[in-house]
């Protein structure tokens, strides 16, 4: 019996968790995982010479931290001229999420 309740208890808390940890998606985070790329044009057409990159995570969302800012990232990699912001979301049954900012530019 007490097997039961346990399996039934943590059936239970995986199912009130499942989807707390979002991160930015193009398209909706997927149930059991979330690996999406996407870019964003925000000067010239072409990719700079130098690129820096900044990140932030969730966890459970209930933790959140970091700085995934495309000013950060610019600044972490001595890049005053933006050309390129592309990003990287990564989650896990809505457990773990991740979120890169990478920035090209010059």
């Amino acid at each position: 019996m007490k097997k039961v309740l346990t399996a039934t208890a943590l059936a239970a808390s995986v199912v009130l968790v499942t989807g707390c940890a979002v991160a930015r998606a193009p398209v909706s985070n997927g149930f059991l995982f979330t690996d999406l790329k996407g870019s964003e044009s925000v000067g010239s057409a072409t990719s700079g010479t130098r690129y820096g990159r900044a990140c932030s995570a969730n966890v459970l969302g209930l933790v959140a931290y970091g700085d995934s800012s495309a000013r950060t990232a610019a600044s972490r990699a001595g890049i005053s001229h933006i050309q390129t912001v592309d990003y990287s979301t990564n989650t896990v049954l809505g457990v773990w999420a991740q979120t890169f900012t990478l920035v090209y530019g010059e």
